[in-house]
């Protein structure tokens, strides 16, 4: 379709041109050798319900016979079928008017596109380009319902992911306690009367093997301050020399440290056993291992376990009643239903919890609920009696 083919079929579906401001003849004779864009006044008005559609490149062909020609698809409404792929001539650019538009004409570049415009004369059948509203609902139930498949999964994988990072600071903290035995004459890093280099009596409140936050942690402080504190505390304490991996301590899952500083905020994610130089007098039924020769069992005496103190940092050491063969500190389960510890003989390994009042306790206390001895110990749950089983002290038996 040559050019003045292309107006002839505009002014058809309702838009008026003005005749061009070069004459047809001259155009066509010498539009080829040109090498200046050509101005050419189409100004189209633009009715209510009729508008000339964004123009694009489509596909610019090699020249020949010294003609150049763009294939085109007319995707507008209202133009007959015939029309549907045609042969433009030199259309290039336009922009805007105040009544219309001017499209300027170019021999080297030729293309044009009509995306849309509104229905014309009637009896003309309509080309549609677009989904419709079935089509587009078919494709967002699809997507529904792969999301419904893949969330559950990736959801999965992030937990197991925050398990293996978690599994990877156990790893690191009891290397570091098994070090610190190595150099301190076979002594279990304490609880009570333990000296800095400095010969100073630190206590060790903070899970029963580093000072705690130096000051303590209090409202109105930033993130970045409690943080400092935090680590304050760690570096005066007897596994810093041997751990100084201040993301160690902390598992990535740990909700506490997503609240502010002061309301229930903590860094610190696991507590020592009170059985492996704990706490003395706790309850004269379990009175703590001092060496590490002392530990009959290492394989099944853990040292260190994940605790969500409600409390803000876990305070003083993990403990369970002896006594009363029942729970007294809670556990926390930041991955999945199971919480990692790490064992005197240097593995590590996870529990999954199963008893539905046990995991309410650990989860009450991972949002800051206390949940301090919680009824369901004793022989008949078997969560318990897998913790009594490998909470190990001088004095321990079967349950």
């Amino acid at each position: 379709m040559s050019f003045w083919e292309l107006v002839r079929v505009l002014k058809e579906i309702g838009h008026e041109p003005v005749a061009p401001q070069k004459s047809g003849a001259h155009f066509l004779k010498n539009w080829a050798r040109a090498t200046d864009t050509i101005p050419v006044n189409l100004s189209f008005p633009t009715p209510s319900r009729k508008r000339l559609a964004r123009l694009s490149l489509i596909h610019i062909q090699e020249p020949e016979d010294e003609v150049l020609e763009a294939q085109a698809r007319c995707g507008c409404v209202g133009l007959p079928t015939e029309f549907e792929h045609f042969v433009v001539g030199v259309l290039c650019t336009w922009s805007p008017i105040q009544n219309g538009y001017i499209i300027y004409l170019h021999p080297l570049l030729l293309f044009m596109k009509i995306n849309s415009c509104s229905s014309s004369a009637s009896g003309r059948r309509p080309s549609h380009s677009g989904f419709t509203l079935i089509e587009l609902l078919v494709v967002i139930a699809i997507i529904a319902i792969l999301a419904g498949m893949l969330l559950p999964a990736l959801a999965k994988a992030k937990s197991k992911a925050t398990g293996a990072a978690c599994a990877s600071n156990q790893k690191q903290l009891i290397l570091a306690w098994q070090m610190y035995s190595m150099d301190n004459n076979d002594s279990l890093a304490p609880t009570d009367n333990w000296r800095n280099k400095g010969g100073a009596v630190v206590a060790l409140t903070g899970g029963g093997y580093w000072q705690g936050p130096v000051p303590d942690i209090a409202n109105g402080i930033t993130l970045e301050e409690a943080l400092r504190r935090v680590q304050k505390g760690m570096t005066n304490s007897p596994m810093w020399e041997y751990c100084s991996a201040f993301g160690a301590y902390h598992c990535p899952g740990d909700l506490r440290s997503k609240r502010r500083p002061g309301a229930g905020w903590a860094y610190d994610s696991y507590s020592k056993a009170n059985g492996m130089n704990g706490i003395l007098g706790w309850e004269t039924s379990q009175p703590p291992y001092l060496k590490a020769s002392e530990v009959n069992s290492p394989s099944q005496s853990f040292v260190f376990i994940e605790e969500s103190d409600p409390r803000n940092s876990n305070l003083g050491t993990w403990v369970l009643s002896t006594d009363s063969k029942g729970w007294i500190d809670p556990f926390a389960i930041f991955h999945g239903n199971f919480s990692t510890f790490s064992f005197q003989d240097g593995h590590y390994e996870g529990h999954r919890w199963i008893e539905a009042r046990t995991i309410k306790a650990a989860k009450d206390s991972a949002v800051g609920i206390s949940s301090f001895n919680w009824a369901g110990g004793g022989p008949n749950n078997p969560d318990f009696r897998w913790v009594w089983n490998n909470y190990r002290h001088r004095n321990w038996k079967e349950l």
